[in-house]
């Protein structure tokens, strides 16, 4: 087979379709290879910022973030919230600000 572009979907003839993609992510051991889901996205933000305002979450396209925080919440990680406070913050309403208190392979601090 060559690989010559299918004119209607845009994709190379030797691409793999979306539900082939889904597929071998989700088969794959290994998941360096895929993706990060938004789970992933917010995880990282709290593991590389001491506290994480809502703001923040919404200005990296994360708008249904808590949801992200809840289930993490149920999946062990300790993540803490407050009222945003910080100093350059000018929220017209209520924000929070998240914190990563600990993971489940570590103890509670």
């Amino acid at each position: 087979m060559t690989p010559a572009q299918n004119e209607e979907s845009g994709l190379l003839a030797e691409d793999p379709t979306p539900e082939q993609s889904k597929r071998s992510h989700r088969s794959s051991p290994d998941r360096q290879d895929r993706p990060l889901t938004q789970r992933d996205r917010v995880l990282a933000m709290l593991r590389d910022a001491r506290e994480v305002c809502g703001s923040t979450f919404y200005s990296a396209y994360l708008p249904r973030f808590s949801v992200q925080v809840h289930q993490l919440r149920r999946a062990g990680y300790v993540i803490s919230k407050s009222p945003c406070d910080l100093a350059r913050h000018d929220h017209e309403g209520t924000q929070w600000l998240y914190r990563l208190e600990a993971v489940p392979d570590e103890p509670h601090a």
